[in-house]
C-alpha cells in the first residue's frame, strides 16, 4: 500500500487502538453487511489439502457468529493486536471465517440424547423406579428455566435435533448445543454424587 493509502486507512481506523466507542460503532456500521454476506453467501477454504465451501444457512447462527466476530475484533484492537495501518475488512473477514469454521464444525455433531448412562429404567413400579424418578425430579429442580426447557425438548422428547429445539425456543443451534452439554455435565456430577455410577 502506498503512503496515500496508508494515511487514508489510518484515518478510517482512527480510535480503534484506543478503544473509542465511536470508532467501534463506525466500523460496525461500515462492515456489518460484508460480514453477514461472508456467512450467508458462503466462502471457500482449504482443509487437508482440499478446497471446501461453507455457507451458514441459519439466520440465527449467522447473527451469532457475526456478533462474536465483531466482539473478537474489538477485543484485539483494545489489546493492540490490530495494526490500524491495515484495512479492517480482510482482517475481520478472516476472524469471521475462523469462528464460522469452528462453530459449524462443532454444530455438525449432536449431543447424545441420553442424559446419563445409569442403565434402563425398570418397566414396573418398583422402589428403584420411584427412586430414579425422585432423583430426576430433584435434578430438574436445580436447572434454570432455559435448561429445563432444553431438557424437556431435547433429552425427554423423542427425535428432536438441536436445530429443531433451537427453532422452538428461539435460539441458535449452537446455543442449544452449549446448554445441552452443560446439562449432561451437571447430570453426570449429580447422579455420581448420589452413587448411581462412578465418574
Amino acid at each position: 500500500m502506498n503512503d496515500t493509502g496508508d494515511a487514508a486507512t489510518m484515518q478510517a481506523n482512527e480510535g480503534l487502538a484506543e478503544g473509542r466507542p465511536e470508532a467501534f460503532e463506525r466500523v460496525y456500521r461500515a462492515e456489518l453487511r460484508a460480514v453477514m454476506l461472508t456467512l450467508v453467501a458462503g466462502f471457500h477454504y482449504r482443509s487437508a489439502g482440499a478446497s471446501k465451501y461453507l455457507r451458514v444457512d441459519s439466520a440465527s447462527d449467522a447473527e451469532e457468529i457475526c456478533q462474536e466476530a465483531f466482539a473478537q475484533f474489538f477485543a484485539q484492537c483494545r489489546r493492540g493486536r490490530f495494526d490500524p495501518s491495515r484495512p479492517v475488512r480482510p482482517y475481520l473477514r478472516r476472524i469471521t471465517m475462523n469462528i464460522a469454521l469452528r462453530k459449524m464444525g462443532r454444530l455438525s455433531r449432536e449431543v447424545p440424547t441420553e442424559l446419563v448412562d445409569i442403565g434402563p429404567a425398570p418397566e414396573q413400579d418398583t422402589v428403584e423406579q420411584r427412586e430414579r424418578a425422585a432423583l430426576l425430579s430433584e435434578f430438574k429442580g436445580r436447572l434454570d428455566d432455559e435448561e429445563r426447557e432444553v431438557m424437556s425438548l431435547y433429552f425427554e422428547a423423542s427425535g428432536a435435533t438441536q436445530a429443531e429445539v433451537g427453532k422452538k425456543i428461539g435460539r441458535s443451534r449452537d446455543h442449544v448445543y452449549r446448554v445441552a452439554m452443560r446439562i449432561r455435565q451437571q447430570a453426570k456430577e449429580f447422579f455420581a454424587a448420589k452413587g448411581w455410577f462412578d465418574e
